[in-house]
């Protein structure tokens, strides 16, 4: 019944995400494409060009986290969700790639000790978060990840990306707690849903512990895997 739950949880915010965020990206694709039509050659005509191209690209983005999630949670093998690969390791292959893609990102990791946990989906988790700070500060974003053993939960390890943005908006908060999404209140995108499914089928939790003005920090419970 718990899968059965999860599942029907993915398909309603898919289904949600697909009407309501995509149908109304494809109306401002299409209507500055007809102005595009007539205007092509004016400083303005690029600029209605650029913000289709942004929204096609957004659609691309989108798309593509509902694939990862959906492949994710429908073809990981038990085994697969208990591979082993050192926390330390996963974590800064994170970063280092990050910092090669967004060079104007201040990054930085610190890792207690070097736990087991699932490498490929953990590490999918991480790039998400880490991304999902710098692109929505528009300053000079600078993120960081800590991870230590749980106080409170055996054989778990919690691990924390830390940014200084703007913070996660209540809506997304409220509807990640809530655990379903409602016809007023819906996320924007699947980023924070990608997370949660994922981390939660591996046993762990995710956890919004901060989301002020001057920063947010997600937390990810995960199962060590030690034996």
């Amino acid at each position: 019944m718990t899968e059965l739950k999860a599942r029907e949880q993915r398909l309603e915010v898919m289904n949600r995400v697909i009407r309501h965020n995509l149908r109304n990206d494809l109306n401002v694709v299409t209507g500055n494409i007809s102005l595009l039509l007539s205007e092509l050659e004016s400083e303005q005509g690029r600029a209605h060009a650029k913000r289709a191209q942004s929204k096609i690209e957004d659609l691309l983005a989108l798309s593509e986290k509902a694939r990862i999630a959906n492949r994710i949670v429908e073809t990981t093998t038990d085994e697969q969700k208990h591979s082993k690969a050192s926390i330390s390791v996963v974590v800064e292959s994170v970063v280092s790639d990050l910092r090669d893609e967004y060079p104007e990102a201040t990054l930085r990791s610190d890792i207690e000790e070097s736990v087991p946990v699932p490498e490929g989906p953990l590490e999918i988790c991480l790039r998400e978060l880490v991304t999902n700070a710098i692109v929505h500060d528009e300053s000079q974003p600078e993120v960081s990840i800590t991870a230590e053993s749980s106080t409170t939960h055996d054989a778990m390890v919690e691990i924390d990306i830390a940014d200084d943005g703007p913070g996660i908006p209540k809506v997304e908060r409220q509807t990640l707690e809530r655990g379903h999404e409602t016809d007023l209140e819906h996320s924007s995108s699947l980023g924070l849903w990608l997370v949660h499914w994922v981390v939660t089928f591996l046993g762990g939790e995710l956890q919004i512990v901060e989301a002020g003005e001057d920063g947010s920090t997600v937390r990810i419970r995960m199962p060590t895997g030690a034996e």
